[in-house]
């Protein structure tokens, strides 16, 4: 197998997709148990329930679509890799987001 067949497995089993709902996880538990200081309510709306919905639904969904049927149309396969390095980033971009923010608040509040 080459390297380049090696990552499409990857891809496959769900991996990125497993790994993104971990960080979104985790975030999220982190903030609720550990917090040292309180956040306006749309901020905890919109960072701990809009944006973790939006990338779970789109990780579950992708697994479903990935793993659901015994047939993967290859077309399909590229867009799925696509929609996976999309999820990658965005999961990315979050976890930068609330840890920076909530590092700032925590700043702001004198702890």
């Amino acid at each position: 197998m080459t390297i380049a067949s090696e990552f499409d497995n990857f891809i496959m089993s769900g991996a990125l997709l497993f790994f993104s709902t971990t960080v979104v996880a985790s975030l999220t538990i982190d903030y609720f148990f550990f917090r040292k200081s309180e956040l306006p309510q749309v901020w905890i709306g919109i960072a701990f329930v809009l944006c973790p919905a939006l990338i779970l639904t789109v990780c579950v969904s992708l697994f479903t679509m990935l793993h659901g049927s015994n047939v993967v149309d290859p077309n399909i396969f590229e867009r799925v890799r696509l929609v996976e390095y999309w999820v990658l980033a965005a999961t990315a971009g979050y976890a930068i987001f609330v840890k920076t923010r909530l590092q700032f608040v925590e700043q702001q509040s004198g702890d």
